[in-house]
């Protein structure tokens, strides 16, 4: 081999060591942008994914919360209702309980003067002069219809109309012309207001929240 082709020969094999070297640069350098690309796509898709997660996580919350208030006002609603439904019973409990003490007291001889004899001074501060009429239940001794109708002739300046009324299981009620004192235990438990209020004190003290019908 002459020393020309030994010099074309090496010429050849260092352009093809570089042309190599080129492909093998621009395949490296296609590799490297393609991870580039591949790692920007994937950073994207998992902020993309979390993102998506976060949402999710907020809207299931959201729902949690939802159902839990609806829950809590049902289960508030229920007990409101549960405790007004007991404040009833016990007062309408308490009111017939007040009802017989009433009655018992009436077959008391002394309480049932000392309850006459109150309505007499009553009717003598609120009632005017007239003709009265008063109602009594039935088996009102005749003694204490006296010493009742002695007690109230001078304020009324009438002796006063006794009237038995089956319905009347105790106390009196006395009706002047224009006006009317109610001293029977319907007249009594009427005027519930108070009534109430002591009983509601009373079953708030028993409440071991110290909340009824609230």
């Amino acid at each position: 081999m002459t020393d020309e082709a030994g010099e074309m020969t090496g010429r050849s094999h260092r352009l093809e060591a570089a042309m190599r070297k080129q492909v093998d640069d621009e395949v490296a350098s296609v590799a490297g942008a393609a991870d580039r690309e591949a790692a920007a796509i994937i950073e994207a898709a998992r902020l993309a994914a979390r993102q998506r997660l976060k949402e999710s996580v907020r809207s299931l919350r959201r729902e949690r919360n939802l159902r839990l208030n609806r829950a809590r006002a049902r289960l508030a609603t229920a007990e409101r209702e549960w405790r007004q439904r007991l404040v009833k019973e016990l007062l309408d409990e308490g009111i017939a309980m007040l009802q017989d003490a009433l009655i018992a007291r009436w077959h008391e001889s002394a309480a049932r003067k000392q309850w006459c004899m109150g309505l007499a001074r009553d009717a003598q501060d609120r009632l005017a002069p007239g003709q009265w009429t008063v109602e009594h239940p039935e088996g009102w001794t005749p003694g204490e219809q006296h010493e009742f109708t002695a007690a109230i002739t001078k304020a009324s300046g009438n002796t006063p109309i006794l009237k038995p009324v089956p319905a009347i299981a105790c106390g009196l009620r006395i009706n002047s012309d224009r006006a009317q004192l109610d001293g029977t235990a319907a007249g009594l438990l009427a005027q519930s207001d108070w009534i109430e209020a002591e009983m509601l004190a009373l079953i708030e003290q028993a409440e071991p929240d110290g909340k009824v019908g609230t």
